[in-house]
């Protein structure tokens, strides 16, 4: 991140766009949300739209939705974010912009050059795709994480069906039953992934 000092040689350095693209950002990535969320109901957000009643965002979404704010824009949204922001215009602030830190896209990951392989044609639900890309193509990366702390994360078929199989063990050692319903409340990561393959196992 780049931080505009505000002065060079006595006169005022230029207005720069940085606001005016992280908002941009910033409503594009909501707009994808909410479609998430809502995919019967077209919505356009503006940058006062609010969340919970416009958006029809509930406590779970918005904490999904400050999650993924703080990962594309890699900063870390403080506590009260959650409550206190209730449209885009909130968040603005807490992304450097009152401040005129220029935001910076997450640097992408150019995957192309990873060995392809045929199509698991044969395959009839989520479980046996993965299962047949694991005995396939065990290191191709499945889905590139971002964390905070430790960037980004590739993550690999087989590392995800033997994380699965662990989950999997731990709750039939738990007394799981098939059929049995399981919630899962976890941020996007490597132990959602895990836990949704590891139930369906």
């Amino acid at each position: 991140m780049g931080i505009d000092s505000g002065t060079t040689s006595g006169k005022s350095a230029p207005a720069q766009p940085v606001g005016a693209d992280a908002a941009a950002r910033l409503l594009a990535l909501i707009g994808e949300f909410a479609a998430e969320v809502h995919p019967q109901q077209a919505s356009q957000p503006t940058l006062h739209s609010s969340f919970e009643r416009e958006l029809g965002f509930d406590s779970l979404a918005r904490v999904e939705l400050m999650q993924r704010v703080g990962n594309a824009f890699d900063v870390e949204l403080p506590p009260e974010a959650l409550s206190e922001a209730d449209n885009a215009a909130d968040l603005l602030p807490l992304l450097g912009q009152a401040a005129g830190v220029t935001v910076e896209a997450p640097a992408a990951i150019d995957l192309a050059a990873a060995r392809s392989a045929p199509l698991p044609d044969q395959a009839q639900t989520l479980l046996e795709v993965l299962e047949w890309q694991a005995a396939h193509q065990p290191d191709q990366v499945h889905i590139v994480l971002h964390d905070d702390r430790h960037g980004e994360h590739p993550l690999r078929y087989r590392d995800l069906l033997e994380a699965a199989r662990e989950v999997a063990a731990g709750l039939a050692g738990h007394g799981l039953l098939p059929r049995q319903t399981v919630a899962l409340m976890l941020p996007t990561g490597t132990d959602y992934l895990a836990s949704f393959f590891g139930v369906m196992l």
